[in-house]
């Protein structure tokens, strides 16, 4: 592995400053994870894709899961951001609860194969593991704080508020999964669009 130090690495078009290049990779893979799924990823692809050297990558990750943790992270960063979008436009906690969770269902469906990834299992990069879990706290703290405001609200104790805020997220990562795999659509009956679709379940469910 060639030794980390000042990336000069440079394309036809003109060279990356330090840490430019790591961007550029991400940013690459995440295109072709988009398009063409993880299997198609690895260290040489995306080096040729972006135009620099297969070698130039080892400055900054290690091997193919380094970079696929670093897909992985940016994926919960922008999920993260999208959330907090949607928690901003809301006014009453009830409506916070129902459009985070409308964002973070959108962000999956439109997002499927980076979606998968963030939550594989074969994540296993130690350089990227702290960055990856900071990024996955983000999201999960949005979700459930949503829960524990609900449940105290209604008075819940504390035990309860911290079992309804994992709830919160167990609610939302269900539905963006089988709305992801075009299961949520065919257990409904009707010809519903599938944003309206998921916002009338998840309202449906919220009212419970």
């Amino acid at each position: 592995m060639a030794k980390a130090g000042p990336d000069k690495s440079t394309t036809k078009g003109g060279s990356y400053h330090h840490g430019a290049l790591r961007e550029a990779l991400v940013d690459k893979a995440l295109e072709i994870l988009a398009s063409d799924g993880v299997d198609n990823i690895s260290l040489r692809s995306v080096a040729k894709a972006v135009g620099v050297s297969h070698t130039s990558t080892y400055r900054h990750f290690a091997n193919k899961d380094g970079l696929l943790t670093a897909v992985a992270t940016a994926g919960f960063l922008d999920l993260a951001a999208e959330i907090e979008e949607a928690y901003g436009t809301a006014a009453t906690l009830q409506e916070q609860r129902l459009e985070t969770a409308v964002a973070y269902c959108r962000f999956a469906c439109a997002n499927p194969n980076l979606y998968k990834l963030m939550f594989s299992s074969f994540l296993k990069d130690k350089d990227g593991e702290e960055a990856l879990n900071n990024a996955m706290n983000e999201t999960f703290r949005r979700c459930e704080q949503l829960g524990r405001q609900d449940a105290e609200a209604r008075g819940a104790g504390a035990e309860q508020q911290g079992l309804a805020g994992v709830a919160a997220w167990v609610v939302v990562h269900g539905a963006a999964s089988l709305a992801i795999e075009g299961i949520l659509e065919k257990a409904a009956s009707g010809n519903v669009e599938r944003d309206r679709l998921i916002r009338r379940v998840l309202q449906s469910l919220y009212e419970i």
